[in-house]
């Protein structure tokens, strides 16, 4: 009798926990439950504990079982008090990939179920402190729950300048150095995994002497690409070169083709490349027309290695941040519900899958 009481009451806990959790958005609609193992080791309970809390759950509709598949949180379910989330960022354009779309995956309407997500994009030319100042002081007023920010070359006194804001902020990406005295909410990837990942690649497709190119080293995270790209191309025998390039002037289409034959240029001027590997490059077909033009031919002389998009005759890297993003949800909700709680510099490692896939047609 005893021992049912106490199951009993433990049931009850479990699934009082779990329905915090959907309510937090910590357990998004329409996402899998976590297993009943998972489940069981996270409480410190038996999974008949997990399963009957669970049922309870089920019973309340807040989750839906689905025969052969699993257990899901139910996407119908929708919270009273929806969150107000904003966004900052650096206005990227056309030819480089849209990473806070990548690793948020705001494109996944079921991850930001309940959410208001408002987003102002700054055009990397017109930032300034004063620039910044000016948007933050126009974010001050709202109602926001919770802003993140993805400005990649912010120094710590721009960083210092979101202190005035009356809800908490998180920057997105590998911006935020170590020897920063300040205590800053930060997510990211681990930058030096997707430089090795590439390198990796270049080495498994047979290729000795390899050229990365990305962001100036002045920005924080382009430094981390090289040091780990260098150090992976070191342990694996492979000529390492980089070459910091940004597409400064996408003022019309003939500066974009001239500034990108002048970073070709310096490709060849590197060595003889056998890989060309683009950390976050659009538009491939620029470099690959103006590689020819410059007499390395695609599969003959070079070959190219670009997680940014896919293009014929390039190697693509393909990432799968589903993992990731669900985490970076869960952090952001934890922060929201606890404003005053910090979450520090939080590097999210092995969370992302990704594998080298050769378009060619």
């Amino acid at each position: 009798m005893t021992v049912g009481v106490i199951n009993a009451s433990r049931t009850n806990q479990a699934a009082q926990a779990l329905e915090k959790q959907i309510s937090a958005g910590q357990l998004v609609p329409g996402c899998k439950m976590p297993s009943t193992r998972e489940l069981a080791t996270r409480f410190a309970v038996s999974q008949q504990v997990v399963k009957s809390a669970i049922e309870i759950l089920e019973t309340r509709n807040l989750v839906i079982r689905k025969p052969r598949v699993g257990i899901y949180v139910n996407p119908d379910i929708c919270s009273p008090d929806k969150k107000e989330i904003g966004l900052l960022a650096i206005r990227t354009g056309d030819l480089i990939a849209d990473y806070p779309g990548l690793v948020l995956s705001l494109s996944n309407g079921q991850l930001w179920q309940n959410t208001n997500l408002a987003i102002r994009n700054i055009a990397n030319r017109n930032l300034s402190r004063g620039t910044l100042r000016y948007e933050l002081e126009k974010l001050k007023p709202l109602h926001l729950d919770c802003l993140l920010a993805f400005i990649p070359d912010l120094t710590e006194d721009d960083m210092n300048e979101f202190r005035v804001l009356p809800f908490p902020v998180i920057f997105i990406g590998d911006i935020v150095p170590e020897n920063y005295k300040g205590q800053y909410n930060q997510i990211s990837e681990d930058t030096a995994d997707r430089a090795a990942a590439m390198v990796r690649a270049a080495a498994g497709y047979g290729y000795r002497e390899a050229t990365m190119l990305a962001g100036g080293l002045d920005v924080y995270y382009c430094r981390i690409l090289k040091e780990a790209a260098e150090k992976t191309a070191g342990e694996l025998g492979i000529k390492f070169h980089y070459i910091g390039f940004w597409d400064s002037d996408c003022s019309s289409r003939e500066r974009i083709i001239a500034g990108r034959r002048l970073a070709v240029q310096d490709i060849i001027k590197s060595g003889r490349p056998d890989v060309l590997l683009l950390d976050g490059f659009r538009e491939i077909n620029i470099f690959i027309d103006e590689l020819a033009a410059a007499g390395r031919k695609i599969h003959r002389d070079i070959d190219i290695i670009a997680d940014g998009e896919m293009c014929p005759q390039a190697i693509f890297m393909e990432s799968d941040y589903s993992e990731f993003s669900r985490s970076t949800v869960r952090l952001i909700n934890q922060v929201i519900a606890c404003p005053c709680t910090s979450i520090g510099r939080t590097v999210l490692s092995g969370l992302i899958k990704r594998r080298p896939l050769r378009i060619d047609w």
